[in-house]
């Protein structure tokens, strides 16, 4: 049955607390499990946004129109990062480890919001939004999406 609903593309989606419906609704499209998250939209002349646990700082200039090109990536990547926190297993961080690094005990936290963000998208890394010098080949892309999908 579980393995009917991976094929399936059907995840569970967490619930995005936020200011904007876009987030939800983006979590909701995402091509991964998410966990459960708090979007804090913040004024800022700069575009960027930081995690501290399962709490997302969005900031963006209010008087600006969103990017929203970049913002579903940008979304994604700091969904990562929730998802690493609060969800993945220590067992899944050793075999994305092994996969992305060649070695298990090592890991980049960087590195795997953007493996997520990309997983998320149902893309392999393109360039413009290379981050944290993340370009693995595709397949071991595919290989890390794999274990997001089946689950923390």
């Amino acid at each position: 049955m579980i393995a009917e609903l991976l094929m399936a593309g059907v995840f569970a989606h967490g619930v995005i607390t936020a200011s904007d419906p876009i987030f939800q609704q983006w979590a909701d499209e995402a091509h991964v499990p998410t966990a459960s998250a708090t979007v804090v939209q913040e004024g800022s002349r700069e575009y960027s946004a930081t995690t501290i646990g399962a709490t997302i700082h969005w900031a963006y200039d209010s008087g600006a129109t969103h990017d929203f090109a970049l913002s579903r990536p940008l979304l994604y990547h700091e969904l990562g990062h929730v998802y690493d926190f609060t969800t993945l297993s220590n067992r899944r961080r050793l075999r994305i480890g092994k996969i992305l690094y060649g070695f298990s005990w090592l890991w980049d936290r960087e590195w795997f919001a953007m493996a997520y963000s990309y997983c998320a998208l149902g893309a392999y890394p393109w360039p413009g939004w290379f981050g944290y010098g993340y370009g693995p080949p595709a397949a071991k892309q595919r290989r890390v999406c794999h274990i997001i999908r089946r689950g923390g």
